[in-house]
C-alpha cells in the first residue's frame, strides 16, 4: 500500500468478497487466505478483536481436524500453528486487556507448531514469544515480558 492505508481498504474489501469462496478450497489455502488477510490488516495498523464468521468457522473446523489427528499421534499442525501465530500478533497490538486471549492463542501456537520437538519449525514457534512479550510489556507484566525474551534468546540461566 507504500504508507496509503485508506486507498488499501479497496484490496481488503475485494479480499473479505472472496471469503466465502476460500472457505470451499483446501482448509489449507483457506488459512492462506485469511492469515493474508491478517497479515494486510497489520500492515495498515488494524487490529481487530472481533474474527469474522468466516474465520472462526474455518478455526472450528481446523481445531477439529488438530484433534483428530492429535488423537492418532500427529500433534503438529503447521496451517493451524501458523494461523494460531497470527492470532497472536493482531491480539497482542489490541492492548492490554486482550493479554488473556494473547497467551492463549500463543500457547496453542506453539503446541500446534510443535514447541521443543520439532526443529524446523523451531523459528515459527519462537517467533510467539515475541509477539507474545511484547503484550506483556503492554500489560505491565515486567517479569513475563523477561521471560518472553530469556525463552526466545534461548537463556536458561541468568545468575
Amino acid at each position: 500500500h507504500r504508507g496509503e492505508t485508506i486507498r488499501a481498504n479497496i484490496w481488503e474489501q475485494q479480499g473479505n468478497a472472496m471469503a466465502g469462496h476460500a472457505m470451499t478450497l483446501d482448509a489449507d489455502l483457506a488459512v492462506e487466505f485469511f492469515n493474508t488477510l491478517l497479515v494486510n490488516a497489520h500492515n495498515r495498523f488494524e487490529f481487530t478483536t472481533d474474527l469474522s464468521g468466516s474465520l472462526t468457522r474455518l478455526l472450528a473446523l481446523l481445531e477439529t481436524r488438530h484433534g483428530v489427528m492429535a488423537a492418532s499421534g500427529c500433534v503438529i499442525d503447521p496451517p493451524l500453528g501458523r494461523l494460531y501465530g497470527t492470532l497472536v500478533q493482531n491480539t497482542a497490538f489490541c492492548g492490554p486487556r486482550y493479554i488473556n486471549d494473547t497467551e492463549t492463542w500463543s500457547r496453542k501456537a506453539r503446541q500446534a507448531l510443535g514447541e521443543n520437538s520439532s526443529p524446523e519449525l523451531e523459528s515459527e514457534w519462537m517467533r510467539q514469544y515475541s509477539y507474545l512479550g511484547i503484550a506483556r510489556l503492554c500489560a505491565g507484566d515486567m517479569d513475563g515480558a523477561l521471560a518472553c525474551l530469556f525463552e526466545y534468546l534461548g537463556i536458561k540461566d541468568v545468575g
